[in-house]
């Protein structure tokens, strides 16, 4: 095995970085992971509630027009619950 391989890849007689410097740079890469993933939950939480909005204002179209259309008392009453959505 080469001294250079023993070494973790450093040139010769060059010291490896302290224990602060190595906690400062895994910090930096959770951090950086940590943000990337939170990124991706965003996207995800979006696509979600669009799909909520969705199925919300379908469940609103039928209750509204069973409300005004037969003025059915527990149709106006979902309706107004799922405004409050």
């Amino acid at each position: 095995m080469s001294r250079r391989s023993c070494s973790g890849g450093r040139p010769k007689g060059k010291e490896p970085p302290a224990d602060a410097v190595l906690i400062r740079y895994a910090c930096k890469d959770v951090s950086t992971a940590l943000r990337e993933r939170h990124t991706e939950l965003d996207v995800a939480v979006d696509e979600l509630r669009i799909v909520h909005h969705m199925r919300l204002e379908r469940l609103f179209s039928v209750a509204f027009r069973r409300a005004v259309k037969d003025g059915d008392l527990l149709a106006i009453d979902r309706a107004v619950r799922i405004l409050e959505q």
